[in-house]
């Protein structure tokens, strides 16, 4: 539960569902505050967790192994989307 209380790691766990691969990162360079915690943060406990496999080479994230023990959650969660707060889940296509 702690990998999906941000929601940043939501979105990109719920992109996953969806997509085989995602690039949680925008890719010009940036090298803000969103993309320093991606790096160092979030990504990191997601992968600890078997949640994703992230390839820090291309930038790119699959599921982990364990991603199955969160997808029913996702699945609920995006069921719920029009009563969450918009921040809590991504727009249709939107990753982070």
């Amino acid at each position: 539960m702690h990998a999906l209380s941000d929601g940043r790691r939501r979105q990109i766990l719920i992109a996953l569902r969806t997509d085989e691969e995602v690039r949680p990162f925008s890719g010009d360079g940036d090298e803000g505050d969103g993309a320093i915690q991606l790096h160092h943060v979030h990504l990191p406990l997601l992968e600890k967790n078997d949640l994703v496999v992230w390839n820090r080479e291309t930038g790119t994230v699959n599921r982990g192994d364990d991603f199955e023990a969160v997808e029913s959650i996702l699945t609920a969660l995006d069921a719920q989307r029009d009563v969450l707060p918009d921040d809590d889940l991504p727009e249709e296509g939107q990753i982070c």
